[in-house]
């Protein structure tokens, strides 16, 4: 039939001329709806595209800002642990130092040869025992300090690891 029209052979009745008018109407409709319906659906993936865009840069930037906060207070972390650790070295030496420098009064030594005199084994017995009362304080001092100061270096190398 389209051939025999082209060549004018043959002519169309209207009855087929309004046939083949309203199928391209109806064609037109069908090929407005689908852009339409295409536009419609890309707009959709593209809004969808951005949106995870837009998350990986968030979740990126946060991720890294986190990473950033969190070894910055590591680092801050072992810093005040290296001070405590010095702290506790130098408290500990000290303690150490006092103890293995003890030295009692002199005649502290000789005490049973005193002991024949009993104003020269008083005199001694006074001056070893203020010795003593002066070493129980100053090394109790030692020792807690050194204890404390081990303690305070132990939690916070626990903290920090």
């Amino acid at each position: 039939l389209a051939v025999g029209v082209v060549n004018g052979s043959e002519l169309l009745s209207d009855a087929t001329s309004v046939a083949l008018s309203a199928i391209r109407e109806e064609m037109q409709r069908i090929r407005n709806a689908t852009a339409i319906s295409h536009a419609e659906d890309q707009y959709e993936v593209d809004r969808a595209r951005d949106g995870v865009s837009k998350c990986d840069r968030w979740v990126l930037s946060d991720h890294a800002t986190n990473v950033t906060r969190k070894e910055d207070t590591h680092g801050m972390c072992r810093g005040s642990e290296a001070h405590l650790n010095q702290l506790k070295v130098v408290a500990c030496a000290e303690y150490l130092a006092a103890m293995r420098g003890l030295r009692p009064p002199d005649c502290a030594g000789s005490l049973e040869a005193k002991a024949q005199s009993s104003r020269l084994a008083a005199s001694c017995l006074q001056k070893t025992a203020a010795w003593w009362r002066s070493l129980n304080g100053s090394a109790t001092d030692l020792a807690t300090s050194c204890k404390e100061a081990s303690a305070a270096h132990a939690g916070k190398k626990r903290l920090c690891d």
